[in-house]
């Protein structure tokens, strides 16, 4: 948390939307990461959740916007996660630990929620138990080996022949392949050529950028220096 406040320059940082994105995409995964181990029905957590109620006031006054209660979002992602379970194939071992009515094709555990007492169900209290009792109030279905998930369906096995991989020799001048490559694709009105470099430059001065080119007909120099102005804008 202390790290981000060299981002929070109101002149040349992040804008408020932004900060609420870096807490919520990079602080909050990592506060929260374990808490189904702590955080369920019947758990002491009290001083674990008034550590991330500070952190979570330290972020609000950096951030300016709006932040629910830290209590009400260990909720939110507790139900999340006891949902989670409903993706969960029928053999998962998980399910070996649940109550009857999840068991589905698992062989209950020694410790399983099926084989214990109404009395013992009721004052045993951990994340299964939590996921046993809520899971039912799910009212989607799910199904965790979708058609589309099968081996055999993926892009590489069904348009195999419609793939190339360029293999050539990182040391050799590409510039008379890419120009080649880039008439070609010109000459067709109905190919899209899309490029991506994954490399991450040593120098600090440079930044991540996009631009797309669309070749249609002919242009004067205003028209381009105006459609360079309008791809800054969108």
């Amino acid at each position: 948390m202390q790290a981000m406040h060299m981002l929070g320059n109101s002149t040349r940082g992040l804008l408020p939307k932004q900060h609420c994105l870096l807490y919520r995409s990079c602080i909050v995964p990592i506060a929260t990461y374990g808490y189904r181990l702590w955080y369920f029905d019947g758990a002491c957590n009290k001083g674990a959740i008034n550590q991330l109620k500070w952190m979570q006031q330290k972020a609000a006054l950096w951030i300016t916007a709006g932040l629910i209660p830290i209590h009400l979002m260990l909720k939110k992602l507790a139900m999340r996660a006891v949902y989670r379970v409903a993706t969960l194939s029928d053999t998962h071992p998980l399910f070996s630990m649940m109550g009857e009515r999840l068991l589905k094709w698992a062989e209950p555990h020694a410790c399983s929620a099926a084989l214990m007492t109404p009395a013992m169900r009721g004052k045993v209290k951990s994340t299964v138990m939590e996921v046993d009792k809520r899971v039912h109030t799910l009212t989607e279905s799910f199904e965790p080996f979708a058609p589309e998930a099968r081996p055999g369906d993926q892009l590489l096995d069904r348009y195999a022949d419609r793939l190339r991989f360029d293999e050539r020799n990182p040391t050799q001048d590409r510039h008379p392949y890419l120009d080649k490559l880039i008439t070609i694709v010109r000459a067709d009105p109905l190919t899209v050529l899309a490029a991506a470099d994954g490399s991450v430059p040593q120098s600090n001065q440079y930044q991540a950028t996009s631009a797309a080119i669309i070749y249609k007909g002919h242009f004067t120099t205003p028209d381009m220096e105006l459609n360079a102005i309008g791809a800054q804008f969108a």
